[in-house]
């Protein structure tokens, strides 16, 4: 209805224009919340009534200092609005006011996209330089505290690659499938997100996907939870489905691998000589295991084609399907086998890091644990790293 007639008690204070140059909008508390006007305010409507936008119902998220702000998120206890540089917290309801707290202005975030509520962990989301997850009740008055904690700290090599000026284009969802946060970001100077980076939430590791075009993704809410994505990629399909049907990605080949982080001894001072990797793994028939290391943080593995050891007991062997007999062949658990790969790194002076990597002939793996044995200094005599390397020995 037009104002004219509602009545002529009608004060048009209370029916205030809709912010036509908003960015973001959040429900929160039965109230709808718009902001990103290239201004610091945060405008709400009037309780249900999503449309009316009353002059006097103005938050301001601190000042112009902080950056802009780029993005909004309603949890149960708050609506936290991000900056470039804080994060601000709008607390109570319609009746009794709504407040707007400072929570921090050392960390914000940089696209709105990215920001997803992870089970168990906290509400995750990119910033300029790293992910960090907001933990806690966001509660400021409660004794569970809430905080700010960084969650990329094994990944910072990739982050430092990241394309800054065009990180808004990030995006992210939660494939509750197989319990991970996908984040699809720029780097290498690309201004499309070419590099995904999945947290796995459930053992709290990370791992990364090459190949993925992701522009935009999302899970579906049905009782499948397919992951959808759109692609930025010319000649590709627009609309596409995560799976695990296809061996190849655009002609890249998606093999099964495990790769270590670099393992530091310390310092550039405490070098080593790798002799023998032991892997503990549960073999799945005659498929051989393949291993291959890198030095000092080199993107060039040790040898030019990858050691290979079979996945099968040769002390105790069990027979393999296909091929068992009944009543004359042995039949068992699967079990873990120790495989003994003998490595050289005599083409490198001094090794400080050493990365191992580990790829099976076949699609099904499981490695339980590897140790790696080494030469440590000036000492010949080869030994344990756990044993050699400790808190008071180093």
């Amino acid at each position: 209805l037009p104002d004219a007639m509602l009545g002529s008690l009608v004060d048009e204070i209370d029916f205030g224009p809709w912010p036509t140059t908003a960015k973001f909008l959040a429900s929160f508390k039965n109230t709808m919340f718009i902001s990103g006007m290239n201004t610091n305010d945060v405008q709400f409507s009037a309780p249900g009534m999503p449309e009316i936008y009353p002059a006097d119902n103005v938050l301001s998220a601190g000042s112009s200092e902080a950056g802009e702000i780029t993005g909004m998120y309603a949890t149960r206890n708050a609506l936290v609005v991000f900056k470039r540089r804080g994060i601000y917290l709008i607390k109570g309801d319609a009746l009794s006011g709504f407040t707007i707290d400072t929570l921090t202005k050392d960390v914000g975030c940089s696209s709105q996209n990215s920001i997803r509520e992870v089970p168990g962990v906290g509400l995750l989301f990119l910033s300029d330089s790293a992910i960090y997850a907001l933990q806690g009740t966001l509660d400021l008055g409660d004794s569970q505290m809430t905080r700010v904690v960084e969650v990329s700290t094994t990944i910072r090599d990739h982050l430092a690659r990241l394309n800054r000026s065009a990180l808004e284009r990030s995006t992210s969802a939660i494939y509750h499938e197989d319990r991970e946060y996908w984040l699809s970001i720029p780097v290498d100077g690309s201004t499309q997100p070419n590099l995904v980076l999945v947290f796995h939430y459930e053992v709290g590791s990370w791992s990364y996907r090459e190949n993925y075009p992701i522009s935009c993704m999302l899970e579906t809410g049905d009782h499948r939870g397919s992951l959808f994505f759109g692609t930025h990629e010319d000649g590709a399909m627009p609309l596409q489905v995560y799976g695990r049907g296809y061996n190849d990605k655009s002609g890249t080949a998606i093999e099964p691998l495990y790769r270590t982080a670099p393992l530091d001894y310390g310092s550039v001072y405490h070098s080593i000589q790798p002799a023998y990797i032991n892997v503990y793994c549960i073999g799945y028939g005659t498929s051989g295991l393949e291993l291959n290391f890198a030095t000092n943080r080199s993107q060039d593995q040790v040898y030019t084609s990858d050691k290979s050891k079979p996945q099968k007991d040769i002390v105790k062997p069990l027979s393999v399907w296909g091929t068992a007999i009944w009543g004359s062949d042995k039949w068992g658990y699967w079990r873990p086998i120790p495989l003994r790969f003998d490595v050289s790194a005599s083409n490198e002076s001094l090794v400080t890091e050493v990365q191992v990597s580990f790829a099976p002939g076949a699609k099904s793996f499981q490695i339980i644990g590897y140790d790696l044995e080494a030469k440590v200094g000036e000492q010949r005599n080869i030994s344990l790293l756990t044993d050699v390397l400790t808190a008071e020995k180093p």
